[in-house]
């Protein structure tokens, strides 16, 4: 079953032993744990969730030749942007069909640096065809996504099983 964000705030609700949000009036209820809901989305919650694993309906592989204008002073030879929709590398490699792992390269903030002039990457994307459409979404992704807002809106988030198995995965006491 497809999720939507209002379901995520529900879910998430729940979690918190909080009152749900009105199906009719939804996203636009004028209510603090909706507004802090929002707060969580806004500030890149589900991307949070997506930097957390290697989540295969958020894949995307790609061929990528180097950057003419950008020249490394030292090193490597060649640099890559990094995808706008980029979240996490899987893995970079020197093949098209992925198979021949590149060992020689550096990941940065916004690229990547190596010696060829082209190479193929997978990696978690937020695109909305990828990790942010949410009918690609597995029910343990959703799960997840619900437990994390919760954790972060709930004045006692250790008190739901999904809020403290968030909390164990994030390293949390």
């Amino acid at each position: 079953m497809a999720t939507d964000r209002l379901k995520i705030y529900n879910g998430a609700l729940l979690l918190c032993s909080e009152r749900q949000l009105d199906l009719a009036t939804g996203l636009s209820e004028n209510r603090e744990p909706r507004f802090l809901l929002d707060l969580v989305w806004n500030d890149g919650g589900v991307r949070y969730c997506l930097e957390q694993g290697q989540w295969h309906f958020a894949m995307r592989a790609t061929r990528l030749d180097y950057n003419p204008s950008i020249s490394p002073e030292w090193g490597f030879t060649r640099a890559f942007d990094k995808p706008t929709d980029w979240v996490l590398t899987s893995g970079v490699f020197q093949d098209e069909f992925m198979q021949s792992p590149l060992t020689l390269y550096a990941d940065e903030v916004m690229f990547w640096f190596s010696n060829l002039d082209e190479i193929f990457v997978k990696y978690v994307s937020d695109a909305s065809t990828y990790g942010m459409d949410f009918a690609k979404w597995p029910a343990s992704f959703t799960d997840f996504v619900k437990a994390y807002f919760a954790s972060r809106t709930s004045s006692s988030p250790k008190g739901s099983p999904w809020a403290a198995a968030v909390l164990i995965l994030l390293g949390e006491p």
